[in-house]
């Protein structure tokens, strides 16, 4: 049975102020509420203000409904809901996460509504906004950054009898695994869309789709903004309700996109692959101030060190599809093991605070060895300590070379 206090009886009010006072108090907490959400409307305009109430979740729901002044103009599954399973070793902590419900993939032919080049962001003059333009309200509340955009002026773009799709900048992982496959699927399917970019886009964007698409297909499909545009057709492939967990189809989209584009030089044997330390030295946040000796411990295990960022795209493409091992400190460097053509071992480095498993369950759907080392901070105020760590898992051996070891010493 539980203990109620002195002041809390069965039969008895919980509370010990008069009901007058309460029923003054709730009536100027839920004043409060209302001045801010009044506030709140004021600051950030009809559309950012009113949120969460005008985020909607699903377009799907408006096609069999009211649909907000015809908005949109058809809709249809392009890819069923899956569970995704990631094999991890049973000796891995659950922090790696062995299932994912991913909740399928919606097309959508939208007329008349605003569109964002730099976050993806979709919303309507009625105050609305499309959730799956973006792919959650956490994320449009968040880490998406796009709640000012509303507010921005925006010009009306001219697309005579052409329909639009939305290429966002996105942290090199995000719009790799996650962006770009739409991108590559809408346009593969649509030959005649316009892609609108960000004129600001990361040079990897342009990069990449002038690799994928061909340079006068590019030009001829591009389209630059620096804010919002008014459009009149707008197709839209849902976003990731969850980010991280891209399916094993974009991977593979990813893949093909690339190195069919990209000669590669076939090694003559497993061993005749790169072994590639992926340095953060020059990219700021997560990484250590022993990056250096981390690279020339790397170095005189036989790894060559790479700086993704200060490479072309074509040139990480034709780098990474050489790979072996990939081995560095946690980061987006990573995602090039997408492009990599033969048996490869990810060796991660966790930095006191950084933990991520998504380039763990990747190494899995790749069917890719991986092994990881938590650096805490007592390892990575001790060096010695730290140097003992990263060399046992720089000397990790992979599966088959495990099993042929196992063979020679019978």
């Amino acid at each position: 049975m539980l203990a109620l206090s002195k002041n809390c009886r069965l039969g008895r009010t919980v509370n010990s102020l008069p009901s007058s006072l309460w029923r003054l108090l709730n009536i100027l907490t839920k004043a409060r509420v209302k001045i801010s959400r009044g506030l709140t409307r004021l600051l950030l305009g009809p559309v950012s203000g009113s949120m969460p109430r005008n985020f909607i979740a699903s377009l799907q729901d408006l096609s069999w409904g009211a649909d907000y002044g015809g908005m949109v103009l058809e809709a249809h599954q392009e890819a069923a809901p899956t569970l995704q399973s990631f094999s991890f070793p049973p000796e891995f902590p659950p922090a790696f996460r062995r299932h994912h419900a991913d909740t399928g993939r919606m097309f959508y032919r939208l007329r008349d509504v605003m569109v964002s080049p730099v976050s993806g962001l979709i919303w309507t003059d009625a105050g609305f906004i499309v959730g799956e333009s973006l792919g959650s309200l956490n994320k449009t509340l968040t880490f998406g950054n796009c709640l000012h955009e509303p507010l921005l002026p925006h010009d009306r773009l001219c697309q005579p009898a052409r329909p639009l799709l939305v290429c966002p900048q996105a942290p090199y992982y995000h719009w790799l695994l996650e962006v770009l496959p739409r991108v590559l699927w809408l346009a593969r399917n649509h030959p005649a869309v316009s892609i609108l970019l960000p004129d600001s886009a990361p040079a990897y964007v342009t990069q990449a789709l002038q690799l994928s698409l061909g340079e006068a297909e590019f030009a001829r499909r591009m389209v630059l903004a620096r804010g919002p545009v008014a459009a009149q057709e707008v197709l839209l492939l849902s976003m990731p309700s969850a980010s991280g967990f891209p399916p094993a189809s974009d991977l593979a989209a990813v893949r093909s996109a690339f190195l069919r584009r990209v000669p590669q030089e076939q090694p003559t044997s497993p061993s005749a692959t790169r072994k590639i330390y992926i340095s953060r030295r020059f990219v700021p946040g997560r990484r250590l101030t022993a990056e250096g000796h981390l690279e020339s411990l790397a170095r005189n295990m036989g790894f060559e060190i790479v700086h993704p960022e200060r490479l072309t795209f074509r040139e990480q493409v034709h780098l990474f599809a050489d790979a072996g091992t990939l081995a560095g400190l946690h980061g987006a460097g990573f995602s090039n093991m997408v492009f990599a053509q033969h048996p490869c071992t990810i060796l991660e480095l966790f930095v006191p605070g950084s933990f991520n498993d998504c380039y763990a369950r990747m190494a899995v759907m790749l069917n890719f060895d991986y092994s990881y080392a938590m650096l805490t901070d007592a390892l990575v105020g001790q060096p010695a300590l730290l140097e003992q760590e990263v060399r046992r898992l720089l000397s990790f051996v992979p599966r088959e070379r495990r099993g042929e070891a196992s063979l020679e010493s019978q």
